[in-house]
């Protein structure tokens, strides 16, 4: 019993100290309300200001920014981390290369360096060769002396292709490309690109099909000379008279040895198409792929460079980049490309202001392409665009323009708060609030946090914010209206006189009028006691009759009040409004907090500043809407009510206000109520049903995935743009084969001596962060000169080698076994005399001292070596560099080393993605639980390699 009684006796004094605080609360707004909500006006605005002086404001450009997972052990940050060891190595390759560039100056002067010279050059200008020289004999007894030669490997066929079985492909005959000289001058641009070569990025790609959606083929005359008007205006609509193009038309004018597509006749078709065909089966084996991407990288075919095939690059470009993927299979195209490469060098323009920018680009399609039919001339229309992949950022334009919707949410706030309340203030009011509720966030977020990524989801928290502030208006307003009620009803029931701001109206004195007579009958009721069930059922009559009257809202806000009954009421309305308006702010605000959980910047930061704003919007409320709740009763209402603001309605809008009341009144105080309690179980069994049965479509069947594409849509379907990307990119072989190359058998690089710890923090990702002066964190417990290490790395090597996880393994351990014959021929200068040496055994040196000495000269070696390359040059990601090391700069130390592999998959889904690294995962700690086992309690190697 004393405890129970002490509990009490605290809950009550709790309660005591807490009237006490909301009375004085209270009597400080109600007498200092100006003070209060100026002082809350000026602080949120000093806040706001000093947060955009002192920080740069956002930038939204790049949208994808913040938009990956961060942290330990996840597969973005490991991505992080390789590419600082990428740009190390690069920087270290960078360096050999200029130290040899030294020691090869000495020799430029010899005759051998001026004819390899003069000979690249050569190189480039053979397909500027004068026609006349061509000599079909010559190139025939060049394939009769070399027949095998390896002219290709394929890599469809897995084998090499020598020049008779190249020959056998193109039928047995050769097929020169006779072209003019007007044709080769168009081929020619001075200071831009070689017109035989092209790239997938930064260029203007238009896109075409028939308008007549019966007759779809391209490949006609009627449309193709559609096609070339069409060229031609878009030529001077980019104004790229200098660079090169590619467009269907004008191949198929060279092919016919015609510079002008103008001049294409129906004849000039079937030539094209026999011509493009014939490279077919020579186009299967990924031989003119190969010619046709290394184009002035790497020499091409030298037996077979005039042939049709190879020639100027025209039928590689033509099968990828012109005509869809049917061609080949039935001689019809149903889309084709135009392609305007983008110049080499800034344009200006005569304003002074660049050309050929993403902004310019966006400009363009907006004044020429979106929803024009200019392009539409009832023979070919276009279909999709691809400007210089502005997409992403045309819709980041885009959603910055749709922000202006927050326009129309703020009228539609006024709107209905002019109608609710029937002021324009309020709904003023409401706005500020949300405008300074998000300058206080922004604060918190960039100066307390210090939190320098701001995604563009962030700025939906405004028509968040907007809802949420004006339910919290509401229901302040709604419990202010409640308290002076029940002080209109004490004064009628003890008959005191009840005065108002303004002259009532005829109506308004007669409802007035009403008011007193119903509550003197309540009196006399009550004071003659009677309770008989026929009495009753006329009070109740009563009260339904006169409810709405009772409840007149214009009487409500007449009625005049003093400072003290402002004060009781303001407690009322802090004591049951304020606590409601707490409770749901702050559950609101966890529910968003909760983001944080996430390892997705974009989400945490939406979280955490939709949290800050919602909880700023709660302080708003009881301190400035407070505060302007009495300053709107002391001055707006005795204005309203002087001057009559709300009696020139008309009288069918009061008609439809007690209408919209009474139905609100029966359908939330009487069905609804009735509907739940007479059917309660049925509603509980049917919506029981309805979440278990949400709970297995979520997490059983077919439950939530991520999307099987590896794009983003912007836009809707039939957009320009994404049509493109979810069309286009499907239809042409140049990038189905890109797509292709990525996602088949892709790289996989083990890395040892770095943790995979991302410096960068998701929150400042432009800020670098360093360890020991380093942007990378390496493992100091490995050492890579210790034997055992060594012998553990050629193990595994071995492992994965026989793992079905793993392709093109051999070729790295090859590289791997070059490794080890150079460190034994460092520390073995007489190799002769150890003939039971097994070259396929990687060699290990037998001490650490040994190694350390052999590692220092292979890195020597390495360094005078012209056999270099960084990730900028032609021969990255082939099989030449499989193996890299990262010796420290300082004490050049070995502190890292990584090979590379392929994984034996086809990422064409995001499922098979995350199975297999599941089972990557698995089969390295397998490897390492194998090395715990056999190395035993003393063993170190473990330790060493365990971060791998």
């Amino acid at each position: 019993m004393v405890a129970n009684d002490c509990e009490e006796a605290i809950s009550i004094r709790a309660e005591i100290y807490i009237e006490k605080i909301i009375k004085r609360y209270s009597t400080f707004v109600v007498k200092h309300s100006w003070c209060f909500l100026l002082l809350g006006f000026s602080i949120c605005i000093v806040l706001g200001l000093s947060s955009v002086i002192l920080h740069d404001l956002p930038d939204f450009n790049d949208p994808t920014k913040g938009f990956v997972p961060r942290g330990k052990n996840t597969l973005t940050s490991r991505l992080f981390v390789l590419e600082k060891i990428k740009a190390k190595l690069d920087q270290q390759l960078a360096t050999a290369k200029i130290i040899n560039q030294g020691k090869e100056s000495l020799s430029k002067s010899s005759p051998a360096f001026t004819n390899q010279i003069n000979g690249k050059y050569q190189e480039d200008d053979d397909d500027f060769e004068d026609d006349d020289s061509l000599n079909q004999k010559d190139l025939e007894e060049d394939l009769r002396a070399n027949p095998y030669g390896c002219a290709f490997q394929s890599l469809s066929q897995n084998q090499c292709l020598n020049n008779l079985e190249v020959y056998e492909l193109l039928n047995n005959g050769t097929d020169f490309l006779k072209t003019s000289k007007v044709i080769q001058s168009q081929l020619y641009k001075p200071n831009e690109h070689m017109c035989t070569s092209i790239d997938l990025n930064r260029h203007y790609e238009v896109y075409f099909e028939t308008s007549d959606s019966l007759a779809t083929n391209l490949l006609d005359i009627d449309n193709l000379l559609s096609l070339c008007k069409k060229q031609y205006e878009l030529v001077e609509l980019f104004q790229l008279h200098a660079t090169c193009h590619y467009t269907l038309p004008e191949m198929v004018a060279y092919f016919s040895n015609k510079s002008d597509c103008r001049q294409l006749t129906a004849s000039d078709i079937p030539i094209f198409i026999d011509r493009i065909q014939r490279c077919h089966s020579l186009y299967d084996t990924g031989l003119m792929r190969f010619a046709g991407l290394k184009r002035y990288r790497a020499a091409p075919i030298d037996l077979f460079q005039y042939d049709t095939c190879f020639r100027f690059n025209f039928s590689f470009l033509t099968l990828e980049y012109l005509l869809d993927k049917t061609f080949l299979s039935t001689n019809e195209t149903r889309y084709t490309a135009m392609w305007f490469l983008k110049p080499t060098k800034p344009i200006i323009s005569a304003n002074g202001s660049e050309i050929h920018t993403s902004n310019t680009a966006h400009d363009l399609f907006i004044e020429h392409f979106y929803q024009n039919s200019k392009f539409d001339d009832g023979r070919t229309k276009i279909s999709a665009l691809n400007f210089m992949d502005i997409r992403i950022p045309s819709a980041m334009k885009q959603i910055r323009a749709d922000m202006f919707f927050v326009i129309l949410a703020i009228s539609l706030i006024v709107g209905v708060t002019v109608i609710y309340l029937r002021s324009i203030t309020v709904a003023l009011m409401t706005n500020i609030c949300v405008g300074l509720s998000f300058a206080c966030a922004y604060f918190s977020y960039k100066i307390i946090f210090g939190i320098d990524l701001f995604p563009y989801i962030n700025l939906m928290a405004t028509f968040i914010l907007i809802g949420i502030s004006c339910d919290n208006v509401f229901v302040i307003f709604d419990a202010w209206y409640s308290e002076k009620l029940d002080i209109y009803n004490e004064a009628r029931l003890n008959k005191r006189k009840i005065e108002f701001y303004g002259k009532l109206t005829t109506k308004q004195e007669k409802q007035y009028k009403r008011d007193w007579d119903y509550t003197a009958s309540i009196v006399s009721q009550r004071l003659t006691l009677k309770d008989d069930v026929e009495q009753h059922n006329k009070d109740e009559t009563g009260e339904e009759k006169h409810f709405d009257s009772i409840k007149n809202t214009d009487l409500i806000r007449m009625m005049k009040v003093n400072e003290q009954q402002m004060i009781q009421m303001m407690i009322g309305v802090l004591r049951h409004a304020a606590a409601s308006v707490f409770v749901t702010s702050f559950t609101t605000s966890a529910a968003f907090f909760t983001n944080m959980i996430s390892r997705i910047a974009y989400v945490q930061l939406f979280g955490l500043f939709m949290g800050c704003c919602i909880l700023f919007n709660f302080l708003m409320t009881v301190t400035m809407i407070v505060s302007f709740v009495i300053v709107y009763e002391k001055i707006c209402e005795p204005l309203s009510a002087r001057f009559g603001l709300f009696n020139h309605f008309p009288a069918i809008f009061d008609t439809i206000m007690i209408s919209l009341t009474r139905v609100n009144h029966a359908i939330f105080t009487v069905y609804i109520p009735r509907i739940i309690i007479k059917f309660r179980y049925f509603f509980i069994t049917f919506f029981l049903i309805l979440g278990i049965l949400g709970l297995l479509i979520v997490f059983y069947h077919p439950k939530l995935t991520p999307p099987k594409s590896r794009r983003y849509q912007f836009f809707q379907l039939n957009h320009p743009f994404e049509r493109f990307e979810y069309q286009m990119r499907d239809e042409f072989l140049s990038y189905i084969n890109e797509d292709k190359e990525n996602i088949t058998n892709p790289l996989l690089i083990f890395i040892f001596g770095v943790e995979d710890i991302d410096l960068v923090h998701p929150f400042n990702p432009d800020q670098q962060k360093t360890v020991d002066n380093e942007n990378i964190v390496f493992n100091k417990k490995i050492d890579f000169y210790d034997p055992l290490t060594l012998r553990w790395l050629d193990t595994f090597l071995k492992d994965l080698n026989r793992s079905e996880l793993f392709t093109n393994v051999q070729n790295t351990y090859s590289q791997w076994l070059t490794i080890g014959r150079l460190l034994r021929g460092f520390i073995k200068k007489d190799l002769s005399s150890n003939s039971t040496y097994d070259e396929d055994e990687f060699f290990v040196p037998s001490t650490r001292n040994e190694t350390f000495v052999a590692m220092n000269q292979l890195f020597k070696f390495f360094n005078e070596s012209n056999q270099v390359a960084s990730s900028s040059d032609s021969n990255r990601g082939s099989d030449n560099f499989r193996l890299g090391f990262l010796p420290d700069p300082k004490t050049h130390n070995l502190s890292a080393f990584l090979f590379l592999v392929n994984m034996n998959v086809i990422f064409d889904r995001y499922s098979v993605q995350h199975d297999y690294y599941q089972k990557l995962e698995e089969y390295f700690e397998k490897c390492l639980e194998k090395l715990k086992l056999s190395e035993g309690l003393d063993g170190h190697v473990y330790e060493q390699v365990k971060h791998g």
